[in-house]
């Protein structure tokens, strides 16, 4: 389910950029690790303690963390959202 019908954010990373140690393994390829919380300050703050690498997870990207809770705007000028339509239309009546 989507998180965004829950009333909560997620965040599908780039496959490769967390660890999937301690996941139950599905299919290698197609497993990622998602965090969900109340706010996008707080998803961003759990991305940036989820970065790292892993020696024992032979899929991470080898790359460096990059912190993103300072990417954040400071208010909401400029701020643009968009609406859905179609089926997601019925969750907003």
């Amino acid at each position: 389910m989507p998180a965004s019908l829950c009333g909560i954010f997620g965040l599908k990373p780039t496959f490769g950029r967390l660890s999937r140690s301690g996941s139950h393994p599905f299919v290698a390829s197609l497993d990622h690790i998602g965090p969900l919380a109340r706010s996008v300050g707080d998803l961003a703050a759990v991305y940036d303690a989820l970065q790292g690498r892993d020696p024992g997870d032979g899929f991470q990207a080898d790359k460096a963390s990059e912190r993103t809770s300072n990417l954040l705007p400071r208010g909401l000028e400029g701020l643009r959202c968009a609406v859905l339509g179609g089926y997601f239309s019925r969750w907003w009546r």
